[in-house]
């Protein structure tokens, strides 16, 4: 989405966030509308009203640096089921460890993992990252700008949910 039919510092309808807090708006950047979220120090996650089990996603993300703290965290949230307690997937780069990972979460009644991947990798900033899933059944496939970053095949969320984006502390 490029988001021209949308009005500047407004939330496009078909993307949901919290009623209680709106977080996430459509901005001007150099020219161009944007959907995003300005720094703070919360989780906040927007996503669309589509359900889906395997998933194809690719987003652009662009974090500039001056919005990065010790606690960053930017990513992809796919098979969300809930607006809090929810199961759901989040695929994202942890600026603290330097690393991407899969946050696996069944939900309240499971124990849930976070897959680390093995190697540290840099995250541009100020600039726009091409973030790619797949996730079919238990496996899941990150690429950061056409490289494979991570993957696993032992992800236990594999019910249907929403699927949008999500930052924390960024």
């Amino acid at each position: 989405d490029k988001f021209d039919d949308e009005t500047v510092n407004m939330t496009p309808d078909y993307w949901l966030q919290n009623n209680k807090v709106k977080n996430w708006f459509v901005y001007d950047q150099n020219g161009n509308k944007v959907y995003g979220v300005k720094a703070n120090n919360v989780t906040t996650d927007t996503w669309l009203h589509v359900f889906e089990t395997n998933v194809e996603m690719i987003g652009k993300l662009y974090v500039p640096a001056s919005g990065v703290t010790a606690n960053s965290k930017v990513g992809l949230v796919i098979r969300k089921t809930g607006l809090q307690s929810e199961a759901a997937v989040r695929v994202g780069y942890d600026f603290a460890a330097k690393k991407w990972y899969i946050s696996d979460d069944k939900g309240v009644d499971f124990e849930g993992q976070v897959i680390y991947a093995a190697e540290t990798s840099e995250f541009a900033l100020d600039t726009w990252n091409t973030i790619r899933v797949y996730a079919v059944g238990q496996k899941v496939q990150v690429y950061c700008n056409n490289v494979l970053v991570l993957e696993s095949d032992e992800i236990g969320q594999v019910t249907t949910g929403r699927v949008g984006f999500y930052t924390e502390n960024t």
